[in-house]
């Protein structure tokens, strides 16, 4: 039977596999496949069907609305930060802060989303400041697993169960 360590480990393993890709499709490949300026790089037959100008626009349209799915694609990792937050709270094996730290992270990535929806102009300047405590919060949550994988509860004579680290 594979320990509660060992299985912690392996899902810090995959959650920091997780990000590291992520960051690499959002910050290598998307540099990658859009060619600053050139609205048709990948086949000069787009820009003749409609002209240059139809072009540019379905170009534009299209950038937009990636950016905008990827915002939309962020209230599910807000929405995901709040169970496990409140998961990580009531378990027991990791410290309650790691808990409030995704919970609020959670909250920070929706209000970001809305922000970003709603009130431009704000949306810059909060970011910062409701994204951190997502950042905080799983970077330390993939850390404690790596590192001290969950408190084993042990049983004493009695019973009971008593939580070590």
């Amino acid at each position: 039977m594979i320990s509660t360590r060992t299985l912690a480990r392996t899902a810090g393993v995959l959650y920091l596999m997780v990000a590291l890709c992520g960051m690499f499709a959002e910050l290598y490949v998307r540099s990658a496949i859009v060619v600053p300026g050139d609205a048709a790089a990948t086949d000069g037959d787009y820009a003749s069907a409609r002209g240059p100008a139809g072009s540019d626009a379905l170009a534009t349209l299209f950038a937009e609305m990636q950016a905008n799915g990827f915002l939309i694609a962020q209230m599910f990792f807000g929405l995901w930060l709040l169970p496990l937050g409140y998961l990580v709270v009531r378990s027991g094996y990791f410290p309650r802060v790691l808990g409030v730290l995704l919970a609020l992270g959670g909250v920070g990535y929706v209000v970001d989303l809305f922000a970003r929806f709603l009130a431009l102009g704000a949306a810059e300047r909060i970011s910062p400041f409701v994204l951190g405590p997502a950042l905080v919060g799983e970077v330390a949550f993939v850390a404690w697993l790596l590192v001290k994988a969950v408190r084993v509860p042990d049983q004493d004579a009695a019973g009971k169960v008593a939580v070590t680290v």
